[in-house]
């Protein structure tokens, strides 16, 4: 089952066409915002399926117009993001597309927030429409969640893909900054991409997968044979050798030796952090 003007009137019961028109006043308005020396910022938040990557095309089409190509202007992660600030026209649209992303780096959210603090005034400069595709609003910095002047929430009702629930930030203007309160302005169902630009999209999608795979299995190969060269027995000497108050700062707080802690400080994986702690409680049980 699609969206479709029938569906959508039978299941929301909404007068016929006012999707569209909502849709179409929000985007018109952003288009002028931009052009008056501003940025916009969107976030697009949903499971996997629910049509985040369908709605927010559809939306930086609308908004950038021709400025905005599928195949140039959607990135997967930091370093993208970062040249392509620099290469997207002036009133252009860039569509950050987490796309299971984060499955593949546990340092994800924080790569991309110092990408986002880096290039954050050039967005402003060049009146970038920009979108973000993240499974939370969570996973990004708090100081930037604050700059997002839009929340989309996708949904997939009776797994039915594109209903969009439209928010606005609330802030509190006396007091502490916090987080915004959102406002859901109106609902929107999404309808499916024209066929081309679908796709170029998988396609893209595709690829970039293909590409985020390679490079994961590269990482962990190299972790692998970085941890290969480490002897547990040096570091649990040299940590033997620690002066009295360092050696105190890798002890839990039950008193005991904590992988996490000597993980941390050595940059050890889990299972050589736990062999450290076993070989220095073992030392001083012997003591």
């Amino acid at each position: 089952m699609t969206w479709t003007a029938e569906t959508i009137a039978k299941y929301a019961r909404a007068p016929k066409g006012l999707d569209r028109d909502l849709l179409d006043r929000h985007c018109n308005y952003v288009r002028k915002v931009i052009r008056n020396d501003f940025d916009w910022w969107t976030v697009n938040e949903g499971y996997e399926g629910t049509g985040k990557s369908t709605g927010s095309i559809h939306t930086a089409r609308r908004v950038a117009g021709d400025l905005f190509n599928v195949k140039e202007h959607v990135v997967y992660d930091a370093e993208e993001l970062l040249r392509l600030i620099d290469d997207c026209p002036r009133y252009g649209c860039i569509l950050l597309d987490e796309a299971g992303e984060v499955a593949f780096s546990r340092d994800w959210n924080t790569s991309v927030s110092k990408a986002i603090v880096k290039g954050s005034q050039q967005m402003r400069d060049r009146n970038l429409f920009v979108e973000f595709n993240l499974p939370s609003l969570e996973l990004l910095d708090s100081g930037l969640r604050r700059r997002f002047r839009t929340l989309v929430i996708y949904e997939a009702p009776r797994f039915t893909r594109g209903r969009s629930m439209w928010h606005t930030p609330s802030y509190n203007r006396y007091g502490r900054k916090s987080d915004p309160y959102w406002d859901l302005r109106f609902v929107y169902y999404m309808k499916e991409l024209p066929p081309t630009i679908r796709e170029d999209y998988v396609t893209l999608k595709t690829q970039r997968g293909k590409e985020r795979v390679q490079k994961y299995l590269e990482q962990v190969e190299r972790e692998h044979e970085k941890n290969m060269d480490v002897d547990p027995g040096s570091i649990v000497d040299k940590i033997k050798r620690l002066p009295k108050e360092e050696r105190a700062e890798l002890l839990s707080s039950r008193g005991s030796w904590s992988k996490d802690r000597i993980a941390f400080k050595y940059g050890l994986p889990d299972t050589l952090a736990r062999t450290v702690a076993a070989g220095l409680s073992m030392d001083s049980t012997a003591e």
